[in-house]
């Protein structure tokens, strides 16, 4: 792997040392065509999200940039189904900050007590318990403690669609 520094390499190539912006926006474009093309939800993400769409508003609220979480919503064809998405670049705080979350209930008024997040870190269910949302947490490969209501090993754990009746789904 070549470790040069970008200056570097552009002062070889008779080109000027890109600025910071342009190194940043190159990869955000970079992690936006790799995200579309990697992607894999969780099990049962993409059903759960139909079932509720089907009945109710949704939203995506995601410490993604805008961009990314555009490319991610677009390539698992969630652009059809929600109401909104939100990302890091739309509110001042990411996650564990409530932002994101008082963003996306904002977006699809309701009361953050009538909504229900479901989350897979512990940054994202800090973030919607701060929020006062309904929390369903199902942890994805983290070991410390989730901020929920209710914990699942997977969407596709029987006892989520129990849960999901409670929601009326």
């Amino acid at each position: 792997m070549d470790h040069r520094r970008a200056g570097e390499v552009a002062a070889e190539q008779g080109r000027e040392k890109p600025s910071l912006n342009e190194v940043y926006d190159h990869l955000i474009e970079v992690e936006a065509e790799v995200v579309s093309t990697v992607l894999e939800p969780l099990p049962g993400a993409l059903e759960a999200v139909r079932a509720f769409a089907e009945r109710m508003p949704v939203a995506v609220a995601s410490n993604s940039t805008a961009q990314v979480l555009d490319r991610k919503v677009r390539a698992l064809g969630l652009d059809e189904i929600i109401t909104t998405w939100v990302s890091s670049d739309d509110v001042p705080h990411g996650k564990p900050a409530p932002d994101i979350y008082q963003e996306a209930v904002r977006r699809l008024d309701v009361e953050p007590d009538q909504a229900l997040a479901i989350e897979d870190s512990p940054a994202g269910t800090t973030a919607a318990s701060k929020a006062g949302l309904w929390v369903l947490g199902v942890p994805n490969g983290h070991d410390e403690p989730l901020s929920c209501h209710f914990v699942a090993d997977s969407l596709a754990d029987p006892r989520v669609r129990e849960f999901m009746t409670g929601w009326g789904i």
